[in-house]
């Protein structure tokens, strides 16, 4: 080959066909080992997990980070070389995919099991020997075998490694190493396959109908499932400064049937009138009024709760349905440290106390404006609520303001006041995108949190929530289409120009480096003039 390739430099269209040649070659292996470990997963597997071992390597410094944690370490004590030195020299095919994958079979029963592929058997087997040096390894075929501990076995060829834990099982070990191609989960399941044709750091991919015989089939209103055919798949990816998780949900006809109450989104009217001045954090969905509403009278919910909220609301219950578009958005907009009075119940003496006070809006989309009026009348006439001008107020603590085509709720005066004016600061389009283009959608940013949150008691929480220095979360779901649903899940670190896995990886060794060696413990010294703290409880206001 290295012949090949100095000739190979005297001519550059040579050259240039012999590095496609290779690259494909290579891509051609690759794929080939990454199936052939795939054919041992079983078709009634429950969960499987797949991992890029490549690109994790890479992204995480070839594992030195990564196993440079305290935690890890601890779980190879007996090995004289590092972890990460040890483990390139196991034997280990760090080019490959792993896969974990398990089976739910009872209440208490089951097994998880690992495949990765192999370079050098050899060196694997020196690696277990070194690692556990008691260990007795017998052959089964073309597979060597050891058991570690009372409820795991491994084995391993030439080219793969299988560990089982859960039980000891060399005959269910055994089957999985020898299972036909036509009985595996990479034959038979289209949602896996494609699954498998996704880029990712790790993947999941999980068959709901394995926890079918675990849900209660009472016979109570919306407590039957039928799981069957139901399975949720994820995708992982480390990128630079973000961690981003791609889902996707698919259900079968007769549970979308009864539980799809979620529309596409929240509509312009609710999005364009929420504040968008210091938004911490910021949640919306849509729902199906209608379906929302069948699906309770199918289950013979309604008429449960008939009489009372007819009662209570002045409105039969298709009415209060009807009443609201299903839009709904919140913000929380500010938080500030409030002084509240406490009550030391052992001495019966009050106290000055800190708590957060948030300063939170909530809007909710109305379809029929008379009836939601009626409602709210309703609860001034039962003396739930008071009215001053346009607005309604609990104990004046809690405000509600029915303008346009929405009903504001807050605790905060100032927000109140932009409820009724309807001018100030709106969401940017950013945020407003995220409630008009999505199902549902979730959005915090640590950013916005003032520093006085963090003083006296919400000490350590601060210190916390810098050491894990992330900047934004952002979550965002789809309507269901074609018996599927997809989600995203975005976490953003304040470090833009380093690799999420290694952000993450050096977060886990701080908190590794804490955790001590052994445990310690100090007889506390007695002492006659110490007091025993009673529990103290909030006065109410």
């Amino acid at each position: 080959m290295i012949t090949v390739m100095q000739f190979a430099k005297n001519t550059r269209s040579l050259r240039h066909g012999l590095v496609i040649l290779s690259l494909s070659a290579l891509v051609l292996v690759s794929c080939s080992k990454e199936n052939r470990l795939a054919t041992h997963i079983p078709k009634d597997a429950t969960g499987v997990l797949a991992f890029d071992v490549k690109s994790l390597a890479m992204k995480s410094l070839d594992f030195k980070e990564l196993l440079s944690v305290e935690g890890v370490k601890k779980v190879f004590t007996d090995l004289d070389d590092s972890v990460s030195t040890a483990l390139r020299n196991s034997g280990i095919d760090y080019m490959n995919k792993a896969y974990i994958f398990g089976k739910i079979e009872g209440e208490n029963s089951g097994y998880g099991a690992a495949i990765v592929a192999l370079t050098d058997a050899n060196k694997f087997e020196a690696f277990v020997k070194k690692a556990s040096k008691d260990v007795v390894i017998t052959k089964e075929g073309s597979y060597s075998l050891a058991t570690i501990e009372d409820k795991s076995i491994i084995g391993w060829s030439e080219t793969e490694l299988i560990v089982l834990v859960g039980t000891n099982d060399k005959e269910k070990l055994m089957a999985i190493a020898n299972l036909k191609k036509e009985e595996s989960l990479i034959a038979t399941s289209e949602t896996f396959k494609d699954l498998e044709k996704q880029t990712a750091d790790i993947a999941w991919w999980m068959n709901f109908e394995g926890f079918q015989n675990f849900i209660p089939q009472t016979g109570m209103p919306g407590s039957n499932f039928n799981l069957k055919e139901t399975f949720m798949m994820a995708t992982c990816n480390f990128e630079d400064g973000q961690v981003v998780v791609d889902t996707k949900y698919q259900g079968n006809d007769e549970m979308l049937k009864k539980f799809n109450f979620i529309k596409n989104n929240v509509s312009n009217d609710v999005a364009g009138a929420m504040p968008g001045k210091t938004v911490i954090g910021m949640a919306g969905f849509g729902l199906d009024m209608d379906a929302l509403y069948q699906y309770l009278e199918s289950e013979h919910l309604v008429e449960a709760m008939g009489a009372q909220a007819e009662q209570m609301l002045g409105l039969t219950p298709k009415e209060a349905f009807e009443t609201f578009s299903g839009d709904i958005a919140a913000t929380v907009n500010g938080v500030s440290m409030k002084e509240v009075k406490r009550l030391n119940w052992s001495t019966g003496e009050e106290y000055t106390a800190q708590e957060p006070e948030f300063d939170y809006y909530a809007l909710i989309g109305i379809a029929k404006k008379e009836n939601a009026v009626k409602i709210l009348e309703q609860f001034v006439a039962q003396g739930m609520l008071t009215k001053t001008d346009n607005v309604y107020s609990f104990q004046d603590k809690v405000f509600i303001v029915e303008k346009g085509n929405a009903i504001a709720i807050t605790g905060s005066s100032a927000l109140k006041d932009f409820a009724v004016s309807g001018s100030g600061e709106k969401l940017n389009g950013e945020l407003s995108g995220l409630l008009t283009s999505n199902a549902s959608s979730m959005y915090v940013n640590f950013t916005n949190i003032p520093s006085t949150f963090y003083e006296g008691s919400n000490a350590s929480l601060g210190e916390h929530i810098g050491n894990i220095a992330v900047e934004e979360i952002v979550a965002t779901s789809s309507a269901v289409k074609d018996k599927t649903s997809t989600g995203k899940l975005v976490v953003k670190f304040k470090n833009k120009s380093e690799n999420s896995l290694l952000t993450i990886t050096k977060i886990a060794k701080k908190y590794g480096d804490m955790i001590p060696t052994e445990p310690t413990f100090t007889e506390p010294a007695m002492d006659s003039t110490a007091v025993t703290e009673e529990p103290v409880v909030a006065i109410n206001e």
